[in-house]
């Protein structure tokens, strides 16, 4: 079994803290030595005639899905399969990395934005009276609408959002089950509601890929998101019906990661479990200590491989450690996150479409790998543990260098 972990197709494994997780270094590896000889991953590169009607900010239409995109093993996808087993392929919508950003800004603004709207009403009816000033107070009132309705989607999502929208691949009956949950529009912004959810069923045979980018900017900056959208085709008309995103929709990376997670999904759909590699294991139990680490600026160096990526991460721990009071609301907001998610509810297709085989080889894999863990889980727990307390160690710290700068030594 450890020689299968090790060697086998999904790649390398890390030795953290005596526990054995699978490397995350094997994927950015793979892009580095493939990306400039697969056609299918560069630009311009191969590239399909593009469905109709044409999709904005597409880079790549990926080929019908009995075309393999990349010949060689592939490594796994951690960022977004959440399950393999020989019943189905799970991808993460993603939803779950924006959640807790969503709870950290309704913590943050919330009162200020619900105040806003209060404030123009107030200048409307009983401000000082001049007419002059009557239509900049309608527009006030109008800019305040519509703010408070972006702040109602931010809301939703981070309270009544579930933990994710999944994606199933089944390749027992060629069928695609996008799991949604309920939602309504107000002003144009999505807002979750606590009505259920709506499972959409669609036939492997119709879908086709499609790689997008668009530009995300910033005050001073502009990078390039990349994103894999599932095309649904009309066999009778072979137009678009409906096209929607798979895998983590806030996902950074270039183009040739999206080419690589259609690829996965094909080959699962074409030839099974055994053909991708298994998820990436799982240490985050959603306990409070867990989501201390995930921030843990202490913790950084010893979750990247040496080299470069451990002196980027000496540094990007360095900038988290200057913040690190403010760094405290995204813990908290990580673990009110895991704490107050709705569930996924699958319903009836758990016992009848995705109900495991025991004997699943696929499973056995994981559960191998985790019953390896106890030894070396107690040290990483322990890892954790003093790592979190150096941590909070420094931050006293900070907080006494910070009084004596604003104070100065006459206050002690």
């Amino acid at each position: 079994m450890e020689n299968k972990m090790k060697n086998g197709p999904q790649g390398a494994v890390h030795n953290f803290g005596g526990t054995k997780i699978f490397s995350d270094t094997r994927l950015d590896d793979f892009l580095a030595s493939h990306r400039e000889t697969n056609k299918w991953m560069i630009l311009p590169g191969a590239d399909s005639k593009a469905l109709e009607p044409p999709n904005g900010g597409v880079i790549k239409t990926l080929p019908p899905p009995e075309v393999s995109v990349v010949p060689q093993s592939l490594p796994p996808m951690h960022l977004d399969v959440r399950e393999i087993n020989q019943k189905f392929l799970e991808l993460t919508s993603g939803l779950a990395s924006s959640k807790w950003i969503a709870i950290a800004g309704s913590i943050l603004f919330g009162p200020i934005v619900l105040c806003f709207p209060i404030f123009a009403i107030w200048q409307i009816f009983w401000g000082a009276d001049n007419e002059q000033l009557f239509g900049l107070r309608i527009l006030l009132l109008l800019i305040s609408l519509f703010t408070v309705a972006f702040f109602m989607g931010i809301f939703s999502i981070a309270f009544l959002a579930p933990e994710d929208e999944p994606i199933r691949f089944c390749k027992a009956n060629q069928k695609v089950y996008r799991y949604e949950a309920r939602h309504r529009k107000w002003l144009g912004i999505k807002l979750y509601t606590f009505t259920g959810s709506r499972i959409t069923v669609y036939d492997w045979a119709t879908c086709r890929g499609e790689v997008v980018r668009k530009i995300v900017g910033s005050t001073n900056s502009a990078r390039y998101e990349c994103f894999l959208e599932l095309a649904i085709i009309d066999p009778l008309s072979q137009c678009v019906v409906e096209r929607f995103r798979v895998g983590d929709r806030d996902v950074y990376s270039d183009f040739s990661g999206r080419v690589l997670l259609w690829e996965t999904i094909r080959r699962y759909m074409a030839e099974g479990a055994d053909s991708v590699p298994p998820t990436t294991l799982k240490t985050n139990r959603g306990k409070f200590l867990d989501c201390v680490d995930e921030f843990n600026p202490f913790s950084m160096p010893t979750r990247s491989s040496s080299g470069l990526q451990r002196f980027a991460a000496y540094l990007f721990g360095a900038l988290i450690w200057l913040s690190s009071v403010f760094v405290w609301l995204a813990v908290l907001s990580r673990w009110i996150e895991i704490r107050t998610a709705r569930k996924v509810h699958w319903g009836e297709l758990e016992r009848s479409v995705f109900n495991i085989d025991p004997s699943d080889s696929s499973v056995n894999i994981m559960n191998g790998a985790i019953r390896e863990l106890p030894d070396g889980w107690h040290s990483e727990l322990e890892r954790r543990k003093r790592a979190a307390c150096w941590w909070g160690i420094s931050i006293i710290c900070q907080l006494i260098i910070i009084w004596w700068i604003i104070f100065g030594p006459s206050s002690f």
